[in-house]
């Protein structure tokens, strides 16, 4: 019963009176969006803040959302890699073609372009499971520990990233990390 405002639309408000501010989604829940309209919006909000968007994305957890979207809630992960996957796709080259299990087309225009090459960073949220870091490493710019995730939690997960991201000949400098800092009240000594 909370007023979660959709993200995409809010960012563009933001973008529209500000020009420094890094635009960044925690979490949009990608495997709920048609990929090819995720791509053309995200890419859109990214031309018109002059590339301040930054997509943390993630598989959500409500079963209901899944339903009526006809989906199958226990294939979110796999949704949310063919959907990223299509965007990096679409993001890429013209026209673009991608087949997954789950999304498929051949050669779409999708304009305008990000304003970066590769497209707005993308940030994978959730625990470090094998298939997430995989899909950090193949197809994201960085992470999003759960909500909660304490710093040593956070440090243990940069380091498993960092040397996933090397032993792929990806650049582990390049990591982005997104985690919320404790709050500390009073005299912290």
């Amino acid at each position: 019963d909370c007023p979660w405002p959709e993200p995409l639309t809010v960012l563009t408000a933001v973008a529209a009176v500000t020009t420094a501010l890094r635009l960044c989604t925690g979490i949009l829940i990608a495997p709920l969006r048609p990929a090819t309209l995720l791509a053309k919006t995200a890419a859109t909000l990214d031309v018109l803040s002059d590339c301040r968007l930054e997509l943390g994305v993630g598989t959500g957890w409500q079963q209901e959302e899944f339903d009526a979207q006809g989906l199958d809630a226990s294939a979110r992960g796999q949704l949310l890699t063919d959907t990223i996957g299509a965007c990096r796709a679409l993001w890429g080259t013209s026209p673009a073609t991608f087949s997954s299990g789950s999304v498929s087309f051949a050669d779409i225009w999708c304009h305008p372009r990000p304003v970066a090459p590769a497209g707005p960073p993308v940030l994978f949220s959730g625990t470090l499971t094998p298939r997430n870091v995989r899909r950090i490493v193949e197809l994201g710019d960085g992470w999003i520990p759960i909500m909660g995730e304490r710093p040593p939690g956070v440090a243990d997960g940069v380091a498993l990233l960092t040397k996933a991201l090397a032993d792929a000949g990806r650049d582990p400098a390049a990591l982005r990390v997104r985690a919320h800092l404790p709050l500390i009240r009073g005299d912290s000594g």
